[in-house]
């Protein structure tokens, strides 16, 4: 194939019952799930593919990876893309839509959702208007997601933002800086190759809304 995307398990047996036939000790711990990442990694860059941020990989006459070579690569709910759209719109149960100042989501329930439908309401049952900060955090965020290095205080001055907004985000990431998790020129945050797989871990440093809490569905590794 042309591209090949690798996720980790998500287990969710609150979610998902039939996730309760599996025993968590059964499960890799973080440490096992690093070293299968990149068992994983090194095998798919033998056989000719290039990595592609943080879970997919390309051959190299993909144009996701000349959108990588460029800098204009992105990343919405369905991963890495070269789609340039400030919009996408989700059809059907649950599905998640992303507009330019918010998201909306569909009803989760099939038959209250074909009830919807069927009678001409809307199935949408919430949404979240997004500030103009948040779309700020969001396209660092992005940044680093894709190209593993960004000058957050850059985008935040594109954004009509002052360094005082991002004071409390490059303070947190002091510990991950003496951790080896990534490397600071100025104001660059730039990510080792080799530390890659914990680009979550230093894009939290930049969520407002993140909340210290058991993992519910992805972890970072």
């Amino acid at each position: 194939p042309a591209r090949i995307a690798v996720f980790g398990y998500a287990h969710v047996p609150w979610f998902k019952k039939q996730m309760k036939l599996i025993k968590e000790a059964d499960l890799p711990g973080t440490r096992e799930r690093y070293d299968q990442a990149l068992a994983i990694a090194a095998t798919l860059k033998e056989e000719g593919y290039i990595a592609i941020g943080l879970d997919h990989f390309v051959r190299p006459d993909d144009s996701m990876a000349l959108a990588a070579e460029q800098g204009t690569l992105r990343r919405n709910f369905q991963g890495y893309t070269t789609d340039v759209a400030d919009a996408m719109i989700g059809f059907g149960v649950s599905s998640i839509s992303e507009f330019p100042g918010g998201f909306a989501q569909g009803m989760r329930d099939t038959l209250t959702w074909s009830n919807a439908v069927k009678s001409g309401r809307s199935p949408v049952t919430r949404g979240l208007i997004t500030s103009t900060e948040d779309r700020m955090r969001a396209k660092i965020i992005e940044r680093l997601m894709c190209d593993f290095t960004v000058n957050p205080m850059a985008i935040a001055k594109d954004h009509g933002f002052d360094e005082s907004t991002l004071l409390a985000a490059f303070e947190r990431l002091k510990d991950l800086q003496s951790d080896g998790m990534i490397t600071m020129s100025g104001h660059t945050i730039t990510i080792p190759d080799d530390r890659r797989v914990f680009v979550r871990n230093v894009a939290q440093a930049f969520d407002a809304h993140y909340i210290e809490a058991p993992a519910r569905h992805s972890r970072a590794v």
